[in-house]
């Protein structure tokens, strides 16, 4: 069984949903973009959401390059 050590996420109404099924003591509200790598606790499993405006037919349809699909990169930058 996995247990989470870290997440984060940049709208407080998803920090609010994600603290009444876990505890506060490991999510950080803030810009990914804001947060260091070597920061990160050490994870036996990685998973990362990124937004996906950019790729969607309802979206600017930018590609997986444009601005906030791109955060894809991001999370494989550590």
């Amino acid at each position: 069984m996995f247990r989470p050590v870290w997440a984060n996420d940049i709208c407080s109404k998803k920090a609010a949903v994600y603290k009444e099924n876990f505890t506060n003591k490991h999510f950080v509200l803030k810009d990914i973009k804001n947060i260091s790598g070597t920061s990160l606790p050490y994870a036996h499993l990685s998973w990362a959401s990124f937004p996906c405006q950019d790729l969607s037919l309802a979206g600017s349809l930018g590609g997986i390059d444009a601005e906030r699909s791109g955060l894809v990169w991001d999370s494989f930058s550590y």
